[in-house]
This record gives structure tokens, C-alpha cells and sequence, in this order.
């Protein structure tokens, strides 16, 4: 596991505006977690990655191709979906997880002989929290933006969790990433606030979870499925043992 706050992360410059680099190298093969900054100067062209990609306004306004994306919208793009043009008029700031990374985008034109020849039908999602309704979990309340995480799958999940929330020691076998968007959580023995990155690969045990003072978080995860509970798995292993 893997934990950042984008306020110690240095801001760069990029080719359309800048960036803060909070997990990964999105020019190499490997998961990748950035906050983009972006201003009326921004202009994206059309093209597709051949990774699946999670973008979320955290401030501001986007405009993915003829979608204005306000503050709250989360924008799923899975692997070869075509978006674009990205123009951002007022000023934006998103937090991009990509899958992966490394190598050119697909451009417009590949892209425009694609669809006439029929290929590519994966297109993107875009849905406002503002706009989903809260549900009730075992730990507090949940919003499903995209996919279910009992079902197999990404899925992008807002959980809001209060002092009852005591999350055990558990693991995924796939990758999590968790954004602190208000308050504050503990995972394990660390006090992660807002702005606060934690990036959980496959497997990797974590917990407990607990946020005296409330929090809200987005989680993003490449899959769904059941957690495995250590402390379940713990209690089995020494009743082997006798």
C-alpha cells in the first residue's frame, strides 16, 4: 500500500497545462494516479488509450467533447473508447487513475477510419454524483457511480464513513485506489486528510479502517468482489493448529 497527499507532490508542466504526479509514471506500462490541471489554453484532441481510465472533477468545469463535466462528475473511459476534444474554458482540476500507461495515444484519424470499418463501440460514461442516490452499507452510506462492487468489473464508489465505521483487516485481489475528497480516515496507523492518495495493489492486507471525525472518499477498483477478512482467515489458521 501506498499512501500520498497531493500537497507534497511537486507540480510540473505539461504539454496542457500542469500536473501532479501522485502515484506511477503514466509514460511507463504501469498504474497510474495524476491531478490535472487544465485552463482555457487546453485543447485535446480525439484519441483513445488502450487501458481503461477513471477522470473525477474535483473543481471547476470540462468539456469532453460536447459533455460539459461540472465539479462531482466522474467520467469512465474503458480501454479504446475515443473521447475528446478536452477543453476546459473556465478552469479545471481532475484526478485521473489509469490502468496502465506508456506509449502514444490513438489519434483522431486512426480513430475516424476505426469507425467507419466498425470497430470500437466502447464509449464513455459520464455520471454527477450529485445525480445518484445514497444508499445504506454496512459501514456508513455509499454512492455507486459506476459499475457494482459485488459484481465483477471497475467500479467507482463515493463512501461516506462516520465514527460507527470500523472497516477490519482485509485485502482485494485487485487494485483499489481510495481519494480522500473531505474529512479524514485512518487506514491502519495512518491519518490520511483530504487530498490524500492510497493506492492498494492485488493482495496487499490493510485495515482497519476507521474515521472518528467522518470522511468521504472515492474509491476506485478494477474489480468487484468479496474482500477476504484476515482476521476470519487468522481464526481458522489457529484452529488448525490445536
Amino acid at each position: 500500500m501506498r499512501i500520498v497527499n497531493e500537497r507534497d507532490i511537486a507540480v510540473v508542466k505539461t504539454g496542457h497545462g500542469t500536473a501532479k504526479y501522485l502515484i506511477g509514471d503514466p509514460t511507463q506500462q504501469d498504474v497510474s494516479v495524476i491531478i490535472r490541471n487544465w485552463g482555457p489554453e487546453a485543447n485535446l484532441p480525439l484519441h483513445s488509450h488502450p487501458f481503461d481510465e477513471m477522470w473525477y472533477v474535483l473543481d471547476g468545469e470540462v468539456n469532453f467533447g460536447d459533455q460539459t463535466c461540472m465539479a462531482g462528475t466522474c467520467i469512465f473511459i474503458p480501454a479504446d473508447a475515443a473521447y475528446g476534444p478536452i477543453t476546459a474554458p473556465k478552469g479545471v482540476t481532475l484526478l485521473r487513475y489509469a490502468d496502465s500507461g506508456g506509449g502514444a495515444p490513438v489519434d483522431g484519424e486512426r480513430i475516424r477510419q476505426q469507425r467507419v470499418i466498425g470497430a470500437n463501440p466502447a464509449t464513455a460514461l459520464f455520471v454527477n454524483e450529485r445525480d445518484i442516490a445514497v444508499v445504506k452499507t454496512g459501514h456508513g452510506t455509499a454512492k455507486y457511480l459506476v459499475g457494482d462492487p459485488r459484481r465483477r468489473g471497475p467500479n467507482v464508489i463515493i463512501r461516506f464513513w462516520g465514527p460507527q465505521a470500523n472497516l477490519p483487516v482485509h485485502s482485494h485481489p485487485f487494485t483499489e485506489m481510495w481519494y480522500v475528497l473531505q474529512g479524514e480516515v485512518n487506514f491502519g496507523s495512518a491519518m490520511c486528510g483530504q487530498g490524500t492518495c492510497i493506492f492498494i495493489p492485488p493482495g496487499d492486507v490493510y485495515g482497519p479502517i476507521t474515521a472518528p471525525k467522518g470522511v468521504t472518499l472515492l474509491r476506485y477498483a478494477a474489480d468487484g468482489e468479496a474482500a477476504v477478512d484476515w482476521e476470519q482467515v487468522r481464526r481458522k489458521q489457529g484452529a488448525g493448529s490445536t
